[in-house]
């Protein structure tokens, strides 16, 4: 009858660890795929977004007289108002204006 050792038993429970740590960040990236890499920029006011990354309002946007008060000209591009308004006094206007770009989120406004 052959006994197996500490180091036998240490080197499977290592291995384990490790599928397992594998195995999660691979769910975490399939769960939230946007954000990751994604740089991510504060924002006061209203503003014309040119570059892919994710941006975050900081304060709510009342009484913008902007036609649109954000513009997004480019792909890949997340927007999290964070909970705050974005209101203007142009009523022939849009609070946000995207066209022929993709994988562009609106949210939390």
């Amino acid at each position: 009858m052959l006994k197996r050792g500490f180091g036998e038993k240490f080197d499977w429970t290592l291995v384990f660890f490790v599928v397992i740590l594998i195995i999660l960040s691979f769910f975490h990236t399939m769960i939230n795929p946007q954000t990751t890499g994604m740089v991510v920029s504060e924002v006061a006011g209203c503003k014309t977004i040119n570059s892919s990354g994710e941006y975050k309002l900081t304060q709510d946007i009342i009484t913008s007289s902007n036609e649109n008060c954000f513009d997004i000209t480019s792909n890949n591009v997340i927007l999290d108002c964070q909970g705050h308004i974005v209101d203007g006094t142009n009523n022939n206007a849009s609070g946000f204006n995207v066209k022929n770009v993709d994988n562009v989120t609106i949210k939390n406004c």
